[in-house]
């Protein structure tokens, strides 16, 4: 399974490891979840009307961080320093639309981090064929 393991986000207000096994186990969930749903959630800056975004583990992209329900994305509003709202937009859009954006802009995907924003760090195209 691809992704890149990251251990803390930076201009985030917790930084705690989660293990790969995991992150693994929620990847899985997040493509098994939003298949049967139809829908991915994120989190919007409600400033900048943008998903929120992190830095990678390599500090050299950004990761946009998207969950397969609204509870898992709500329990990591707190730890951004701005407010937040949590949205879905659905699958046959993201995949698209926001997938191709993310690629464009050199950006990866955070599925289902967890209540601390760590988890895996997946290439917009590597989920984009998971997802179809």
């Amino acid at each position: 399974m691809g992704g890149i393991w990251i251990e803390a986000r930076e201009g985030c207000l917790a930084y705690l490891m989660r293990s790969r096994s995991d992150s693994r186990a929620a990847y899985k969930v997040f493509l098994d979840r939003v298949k049967s749903s139809g829908y991915v959630w994120f989190l919007l800056d409600v400033e900048q009307d943008y998903p929120c975004c992190c830095d990678s583990s390599s500090d050299e992209v950004r990761v946009v961080p998207f969950w397969s329900d609204s509870s898992y994305a709500k329990r990591t509003q707190t730890h951004f320093n701005f407010e937040t709202s949590a949205d879905s937009i659905p699958l046959e859009i993201f995949l698209k639309t926001t997938l191709s954006h993310l690629r464009e802009e050199k950006m990866l995907i955070g599925p289902n981090w967890d209540g601390n924003l760590a988890g895996l760090e997946i290439d917009p195209t590597e989920l984009s064929l998971k997802l179809s």
